[in-house]
């Protein structure tokens, strides 16, 4: 379901039976009397999801609807819960769909009264919390009892003009807080070898491979849970093609996809692109996931600045990531130049870590600009 839509105290009376039979097609079908009731209730351009066929007490998954209840003084005590998916405003005709929160249809004579309530199983739907489990800022730190919270947007300043209170001078819009942005997982130093031949084996979120046969790329696997996947002799092997970066699904027996192996070209040189925007970079630098490498890598991060020249090492120039001395540690880069903003980002290997994996993403701190 994509979204509950509601009226204020919506009431119709059905002009024709509604049958309870649902091989019936007269049954998924409503009409009401016109006495401007009709145009109380939401109008709706839903349509059914595969998913409702198969699951009938469900809300429709690919449609808004609005919820009714059907009574009628000749059942008393008895209630329908529908929900409304087509509705053109303007019309008695009503697209509904039957059989959900558990109750099934019924039929419903010419008089039957449908109310737009709030149902019990409504209110349960939505998502609340005590006191113990609010998120609390304290100190500028955001705390989330019990859980992970995460985010996901895009701050930018607009190109639109931001107006100024005539009295006070204050800039009344255009503010925007700082993006952050991360690479593809990457190992600089020396990414363990996938050990079967064929392509086997057991995956981990966020570890990088080689493939056993060198083929110019290394691969970082995202899985869509976060967590590892076992592989077994049902699974097709991986095929690792040599020259150009590509990544390959991994897609267990039963044909379900559980992950993205994404490749990195090697040596690591990657471009960050900003499609529509252009980002003045106030930090940069690496997010080491894990080092077992016994010396440093040495990067480059640089841009192709407005697009026209590129610069390898605007941001940094040949640094070693020496702030990285274990597992979970950030070497982070303070940016202070001026100069023409970025279209796109550049990151790069100068010298591996030797003696081990040195594994992570690059990542970028901001703020976005549109053009």
């Amino acid at each position: 379901m994509k979204n509950l839509r509601f009226s204020n105290n919506a009431e119709a009376v059905l002009a024709a039976e509604l049958p309870s039979n649902p091989n019936d097609p007269s049954s998924s079908f409503i009409t009401v009397a016109t006495d401007g009731w009709e145009d109380k209730f939401a109008p709706l351009e839903g349509r059914y999801g595969v998913d409702d066929y198969l699951h009938p007490n469900q809300y429709p998954t690919d449609a808004e609807c609005q919820l009714v209840t059907l009574t009628h003084e000749s059942n008393p005590g008895q209630f329908e819960v529908v929900a409304i998916v087509r509705h053109e405003f303007g019309t008695a005709a009503f697209d509904v769909k039957r059989n959900i929160e558990g109750a099934p249809g019924m039929s419903w004579p010419i008089g039957t009264s449908m109310q737009a309530r709030v149902t019990a199983a409504t209110l349960d739907s939505f998502m609340q919390g005590s006191e113990a489990n609010v998120p609390v800022v304290s100190g500028g730190v955001l705390s989330i009892p019990g859980g992970r919270f995460s985010m996901s947007a895009v701050p930018h300043i607009g190109r639109v003009f931001a107006p100024s209170d005539s009295v006070y001078g204050v800039n009344l819009t255009g503010g925007s807080p700082s993006a952050v942005g991360v690479s593809a997982f990457v190992d600089l130093g020396v990414a363990p070898t996938i050990e079967d031949l064929d392509g086997y084996g057991t995956y981990q979120h966020g570890h990088v491979y080689l493939p056993a046969s060198p083929a110019g790329q290394q691969y970082g696997y995202n899985a869509f849970d976060g967590g590892s996947i076992d592989y077994t002799a049902e699974s097709p092997p991986l095929v690792f093609s040599s020259g150009g970066d590509h990544s390959i699904q991994l897609v267990d027996g039963a044909g379900e996809l559980h992950g993205v192996l994404v490749a990195v070209g090697l040596p690591v040189n990657i471009s960050v692109p900003f499609s529509g925007s252009l980002v003045v970079v106030e930090e940069v630098g690496f997010i080491a996931d894990y080092v077992t490498a016994t010396t440093k890598p040495i990067v480059s991060i640089g841009d192709l600045d407005q697009a026209s020249t590129p610069d390898a090492t605007r941001f940094a120039n040949n640094v070693s990531l020496t702030q990285i001395t274990a597992d979970g540690h950030i070497h982070r880069i303070p940016i202070t130049v001026g100069g023409g903003m970025s279209r796109t980002l550049t990151f790069r290997l100068d010298t591996p870590a030797t003696g081990g994996s040195f594994r992570g993403r690059f990542y970028w701190r901001g703020f976005l600009v549109q053009d």
